[in-house]
């Protein structure tokens, strides 16, 4: 819930400086930015707070099934940053334009 709330924050951040500048494309850098922490921060910790070791052995030792894994664990709770994501962009662009 921790990593929610902070990749939510750092995408609202990041929706709020990169999309005024740079538009579409600063809103999708900002979306792969904020995705790219999570997948890197589920990546990291292991399998349900396991070391690395004893999570590949659940996976063969496969790192492609791990990532694979943690890959669609972080598509589906990115829900939250991206909605995040979104209102403060809109919010920055019509601050923006008025």
């Amino acid at each position: 819930m921790i990593l929610i709330a902070f990749v939510a924050l750092l995408a609202a951040g990041l929706g709020y400086v990169l999309v005024p500048r740079f538009g579409a494309v600063g809103f999708l850098v900002a979306a792969f930015l904020a995705f790219a922490a999570q997948f890197g921060w589920n990546s990291a910790t292991g399998f349900e707070g396991l070391p690395w070791s004893e999570s590949l052995a659940f996976f063969n030792d496969s790192l492609a099934s791990y990532f694979g894994y943690n890959a669609q664990i972080t598509y589906r709770a990115f829900a939250g940053p991206l909605a995040a994501l979104g209102l403060t962009s809109v919010w920055a662009l019509k601050s923006q334009r008025t």
